[in-house]
Parts: structure tokens; sequence; C-alpha cells
């Protein structure tokens, strides 16, 4: 196989694709698991509440409300989504885990470079931003 077939912009956007909806339905599941359990939204709010957070029962529903929206935005492809999800997702690293991304942060952490390529780079022609932001030069 050549390396110029495998450099090709096709493949490119095929791969954001699947990033995109990989993440997209990943932050939605768990999300919801937070959203729509009661018990788990109050161990987020208690988390955040031993860690003398000021209203943790406001970030802990926004938190969550984020990567809910987000993740939908990142399926549909709109590239503000992914630099909402990497301001929200890299808080939650720094203040909420202590930057520790080598234990409990590394799965935040995950997600935030993820969605920090999405937004770096684009989501791609199969998506909305292509659709009702494309110019000219594109």
């Amino acid at each position: 196989m050549r390396t110029n077939v495998i450099l090709k912009k096709t493949y490119f956007d095929l791969g954001i694709l699947i990033l995109r909806i990989y993440l997209g339905v990943v932050l939605i599941w768990m999300s919801s698991g937070y959203l729509f359990d009661s018990t788990s939204m109050e161990g987020l709010q208690s988390f955040l509440e031993s860690m003398d957070w000021p209203a943790p029962k406001l970030f802990a529903y926004s938190s969550q409300l984020i990567e809910l929206i987000g993740g939908a935005m990142l399926i549909l492809g709109f590239r503000f989504g992914a630099w909402v999800l990497v301001g929200v997702l890299m808080s939650a690293v720094i203040f909420a885990h202590g930057f520790r991304i080598f234990e409990d942060a590394a799965l935040p952490m995950h997600f935030a470079i993820m969605a920090w390529v999405i937004a770096l780079a684009g989501c791609g022609k199969y998506s909305l931003d292509t659709l009702f932001f494309q110019t000219k030069n594109q």
C-alpha cells in the first residue's frame, strides 16, 4: 500500500468522524448516568463538597449537562462543542482531580485530549460545521 493513499484527507475525515461519534456517545452515556440517577449525582455533589467547592450542586449538574450537550454537539459535528468540552474536562482534571493524570484524572484527561484533537483539527467533512460554515477555500 502506498503511503500517499494512507495520508489522503478522506481517511482523516473518517478518523475524525469515528473519534467524534465515540467520544460523543461515551460522554452522553456517562453524563446521563449522573443526571438521571440521584444516587450518582449525590455522590458527585458530596465529592465536590469534600473539596470545599462553592455551590457543589450547581457545579455537579452544570458539568454533567455540559458533557451531555457537548457530546451531542460532537456527534452532530459542531467544533464549538469540542472547545466547550475541553474547558469543562480540563477544569475537572485540574481542579477536581489535582492534575493527577496517571491516577484518578486519567479518564477525564483522555476525554479532554480527544476533544482537543477535534477542536484543533475540526470536525471533518462529515459534520454540520462543514455544511453550515464551509468557506470557498475549503
